[in-house]
């Protein structure tokens, strides 16, 4: 820590004397930062439209799962199993294990983008901070390069290792994604390439045991030393994701594109895709703290050691259109799926699941004029495990003004889809179950407006660290039936039909140059029987304020400002390691603010931050706040602390 500490302050003391005079000023965003598209937009010639994000809005938020999410609800700390507060309607599709309690913290091939590099380029994020024996320690790492016009390479990596501040609270997690792909001389051929692994190694409990003793004995233990009891002292979950995809495009049809005039340009194209998943956990208890279930099969008698995997294959083939701004494109094809699940309690207990999936799936996009575009999507599974299930998408937006500054959009959403596997059969040591469920259905309308930030005239930090948007405004509307939770007996449930949310969710970012204030809020009304089954808070508040100004003769860019979090109180769910899940409570949380103080600052390519998280804890009478303690049922929220980061791009 000491020696993170001196490189902080030489990185921020050396520009002092290196660049003396305003002509030096260096902004990283005069460099060139890489262009991506999407895996479908490549393989249908689209423009490369999305470049690397160089604002410095939440720059010193390291927990990924806070930077992009309004609010979560997790076990009180950095990259533990959590739940996004803002309700979302699901649109996944096809097989699904129905256990990740990490979420967008893992890679998936969905996220990938393939790049368009003049120069190699490579950024690294770095951040530190006290917690436990070992600490908290959290990295990300990305690379791409062009290897001529034809071939690049791009890789993700992230690191995180956190020993966590009260007993059974250890997480290592890393996760990898590769992507690369191949475009022949002709443009007649071109193939991509995905690959990611994620994995997380979590020392489980079921949270402080809570009593009255107990918790006055946490609140007066120091930060880093707070050893308490805890139930499942002694289990763990070894959580893995990986998926590789492999997809290849011939163009039937060549001829002359009308926008830019070039020759050879795909018309009408053919590809096949080949894909792998395997999704597995591993959970240990080898305590005799078995009170903690409430269903008891014990077929190892004193331990835990239940496995879980996954394992699918799929294979489509389509045809398609170019999407090059033309009136209308189009995507039409097959898939097939084959997959197979292993449950095991141990060696003699256990089943192994086989079944496939064939599915149909089209898109069409319409683009009436330069300031309107459609794009209606759907997928039915006609034959095998997910028959009947389909999911149908339409998204519409509309923009005007200068620089096309205004933005309108209206979408809509309807599926129908079967329950997650895991919701369906289940054998363990500790529970176990076979259920025949309706499918959830969900039905979905969204409209927004959203204004982009008018750019100052200067090209400079006080232009390119603010966020795109200076407000972002969406109400949207969803009918559910058949709603599938776990009851607070930890056994899946279903709800009836006819349930109900409303959900409005604002953005707005005040630049005033020298002063920012961001805000986030959203409210959401759930119907009487669907709030008992998805324990979610009615108003959830995120905001930044910081003061920011260029220091030491202009050398180095900074911010010096205040985050907060709050949501409204709430019935909230507990986390059972044993399921691997969330499952309902009566324990209330939140209506209690955590506030930040953060210093960031910029130079040349190097960004640092110092961050005191949940400064505030000393500040009042915690005893005014009921839920001070808990983030979630039983577990304690995170203390005041020091955190310190760095990110630095490399162009080559």
């Amino acid at each position: 820590m000491k020696f993170f500490a001196f490189c902080f302050f030489a990185i921020l003391i050396h520009p002092i004397c290196a660049q003396s005079i305003a002509e030096e000023l260096y902004d990283t965003a005069k460099r060139i930062d890489p262009v991506s598209v999407s895996q479908d937009g490549f393989l249908r010639n689209s423009k490369y439209d999305q470049r690397l994000d160089s604002s410095l809005l939440y720059f010193q938020q390291y927990d990924r799962t806070k930077k992009n999410n309004i609010a979560i609800q997790n076990l009180g700390d950095v990259h533990t199993p959590f739940l996004d507060l803002q309700f979302r309607p699901f649109d996944k599709t096809g097989v699904v294990a129905g256990m990740n309690p990490f979420q967008n913290l893992y890679y998936s091939i969905e996220q990938a983008r393939f790049y368009n590099t003049p120069l190699p380029y490579t950024e690294f994020q770095y951040a530190q901070g006290k917690g436990g024996r070992r600490g908290m320690i959290d990295f990300d790492a990305m690379h791409t390069q062009n290897f001529g016009k034809k071939f690049n390479l791009a890789a993700l990596y992230h690191s995180s290792s956190n020993d966590g501040y009260y007993s059974r609270q250890s997480l290592s997690c890393k996760n990898l994604l590769l992507s690369s792909y191949y475009k022949s001389e002709s443009q007649r051929y071109a193939a991509t390439f995905i690959f990611t692994w994620n994995k997380t190694n979590f020392l489980e409990n079921g949270g402080i045991v809570q009593t009255e003793n107990n918790e006055a004995l946490f609140k007066r233990l120091p930060n880093n030393s707070r050893i308490v009891p805890v139930s499942l002292n002694n289990a763990r979950n070894i959580n893995r994701y990986r998926e590789m995809k492999f997809s290849h495009v011939y163009w039937i049809i060549m001829g002359t594109d009308s926008d830019t005039g070039k020759s050879s340009t795909g018309k009408l194209g053919i590809s096949h895709s080949f894909s792998a998943l395997k999704n597995s956990n591993y959970y240990t208890d080898k305590s005799s703290d078995f009170g903690f279930y409430d269903s008891v099969y014990l077929y190892n008698d004193l331990a835990s050691t239940d496995s879980f995997a996954l394992t699918q294959v799929s294979n489509s083939i389509e045809v398609f259109t170019p999407l090059n701004g033309h009136s209308l494109a189009f995507k039409a094809g097959l898939k097939n799926d084959h997959f197979s699940v292993y449950q095991s309690a141990n060696p003699s207990n256990y089943n192994n699941y086989i079944a496939h999936n064939n599915s149909v799936y089209a898109q069409f996009n319409f683009k009436l004029s330069k300031r309107f575009v459609s794009e209606a999507t759907g997928t039915y599974y006609y034959e095998g495990y997910n028959q009947n299930d389909y999911l149908l998408k339409w998204k519409n937006s509309s923009t005007w003004g200068k620089h096309n500054q205004w933005s309108i959009r209206a979408n809509a959403l309807s599926n129908a889809r079967k329950a997650d596997f895991r919701q369906l059969r289940v054998l363990s040591n500790h529970f176990r179950w076979d259920n025949s469920f309706k499918q959830t259905r969900n039905q979905n309308i969204s409209v927004g407006i959203s204004k982009n930030i008018k750019r100052p005239s200067s090209y400079n930090a006080y232009s390119y660290a603010l966020p795109k948007k200076a407000f972002e405004i969406e109400a949207n509307y969803t009918l559910i039936d058949n709603f599938i939770y776990y009851g607070v007996d930890n056994t899946p449930k279903q709800g009836g039909v006819g349930q109900s949310c409303f959900q409005a969710v604002a953005k707005v970012h005040a630049n005033l140059k020298a002063f920012q204030v961001h805000q986030e809020l959203l409210y959401q009304v759930l119907s009487n029987e669907l709030k008992t089954q998805m324990q979610l808070p009615s108003i959830c508040s995120k905001t930044s304020l910081y003061y920011q100004t260029y220091a030491f003769k202009k050398a180095t860019f900074l911010q010096i400002g205040l985050d907060a979090n709050i949501t409204s109180a709430y019935k909230a769910s507990f986390y059972n390691p044993g399921i691997v899940n969330f499952r309902v409570s009566d324990k209330s949380v939140g209506a209690y603010p955590f506030i930040d103080f953060f210093i960031n600052a910029e130079v040349k390519t190097a960004r640092i931050f110092l961050k005191i998280e949940h400064v505030n804890q000393n500040f009042q009478n915690i005893n005014t706040y009921q839920n001070y303690m808990f983030t979630s049922p039983y577990q304690a929220s995170a203390p005041f602390r020091l955190r310190l980061g760095f990110a630095w791009k490399f162009y080559y």
